[in-house]
């Protein structure tokens, strides 16, 4: 039996392939280079936590950049069963100071209702991205 990292190892052979047929997985990535990306990503975290005063908030706005996202949505991505107590006051704080955005503005509590980036969330992340490229490489 192999564990899981010896699992990643193993080539994929699949059924009905000519011989010579076989799938091997590769991270092209050297472990510097992916400590170097965990490094820039909590750093901008924490760039962003400062200014929300919240690592949650700052964790929703980095999730909407991607999508418009939905409380339900939102909270199953950082991996909670339900939405909590927390996750709605911050997305009011959120709202609040202008940084993102109902999509149904008119029915604020539609089971459709989804919340996105402003131009001035988008104006918040691009001034942090632009710290972190001004910021010296380790």
């Amino acid at each position: 039996m192999t564990t899981s990292s010896q699992w990643f190892r193993q080539p994929i052979s699949f059924r009905g392939a000519p011989t010579g047929g076989v799938l091997s997985i590769v991270d092209t990535q050297t472990p510097t280079q992916r400590e170097n990306d965990r490094n820039r990503k909590a750093w901008l975290e924490s760039r962003l936590e400062s200014r929300l005063e919240s690592a949650l908030a700052a964790r929703i706005l980095l999730r909407l950049r991607r999508a418009d996202m939905g409380k339900a949505a939102l909270a199953l991505d950082f991996g909670y069963k339900t939405v909590s107590g927390e996750l709605h006051k911050q997305i009011k704080r959120l709202l609040a100071a202008q940084w993102s955005e109902m999509t149904i503005p008119d029915k604020p509590n539609s089971r459709l209702q989804k919340y996105r980036l402003t131009e001035n969330g988008l104006l918040l992340l691009a001034s942090l991205r632009d710290d972190v490229s001004l910021r010296p490489s380790p």
